[in-house]
């Protein structure tokens, strides 16, 4: 996984189950852990969130994701 996240299962609301159940989707493990943590979090995000949290820069790769998202 891209980031680390509480060991403890108690609390581990973002966990390795809920990344790898968006498999089926189509996404990428850092798209899919993004996701995740949207979900559990607020449910909405910018696109520029999405590039700090996977460390790329906005351009082509972060339109598609949204624009596939979003349709």
């Amino acid at each position: 996984m891209t980031h680390d996240y509480p060991r403890n299962l108690t609390f581990d609301s973002v966990s390795v189950s809920r990344v790898s159940a968006f498999g089926d989707f189509g996404f990428t493990q850092r798209q899919r852990e993004f996701l995740v943590t949207v979900m559990v979090h607020s449910g909405c995000f910018l696109e520029r969130q999405y590039c700090t949290f996977t460390g790329t820069a906005r351009g082509q790769n972060s339109r598609e994701f949204v624009s596939r998202l979003v349709a």
